[in-house]
């Protein structure tokens, strides 16, 4: 259906929010007090979700294809491709290994 909700209840599952949110601060993630670090992680996960949400009617009829893969140190690169709408479009993906399984760390399209 698209909605935030859903798209939020996919990412708890499969995204490592944490380590999605403080990538995205870059070097002002030091400036983070521990006290506001669950809320951020909140923020971003609720706005990752939002933005998928808005942007999913984009999405619908197209397919992805997993063209490679290449370990990375500790993580996964998984290439893809998404198909439809008069065109491929390359999404490499960034999986990091969590508690016992994988989980997206990094979306590059």
């Amino acid at each position: 259906a698209g909605s935030s909700a859903q798209f939020r209840s996919v990412l708890k599952q499969n995204a490592d929010i944490s380590a999605i949110a403080l990538f995205s601060l870059g070097q002002y993630r030091k400036n983070l007090q521990p006290g506001q670090r669950q809320e951020y992680f909140g923020l971003v996960e609720k706005y990752i979700s939002e933005m998928f949400a808005q942007h999913s009617a984009k999405l619908k009829g197209q397919s992805i294809e997993v063209t490679g893969s290449r370990e990375v140190k500790d993580s996964v690169v998984v290439e893809s491709k998404l198909q439809g709408g008069g065109g491929t479009t390359p999404v490499i993906w960034g999986l990091v290994k969590r508690g016992g399984g994988y989980r997206i760390f990094d979306v590059n399209i």
